[in-house]
């Protein structure tokens, strides 16, 4: 993802960019565990976080 990403934005700007999560992957998985949703086999949950493009 982080590769299309940034792929993606370098061929808009016409510059080169780099794209990362602003999240920690860390922080992001203690939220997912803790999400009561996440944790229904079967169940679709939709994430949404922000990204860096530098």
């Amino acid at each position: 993802m982080t590769r299309t990403l940034s792929e993606r934005a370098t061929g808009l700007s016409g510059r080169r960019v780099v794209a990362r999560p602003a999240l920690p992957f860390d922080d992001f998985f203690n939220w997912l565990r803790q999400n009561p949703i996440a944790s229904v086999a079967g169940a679709p949950v939709k994430v949404e976080f922000p990204w860096e493009l530098r």
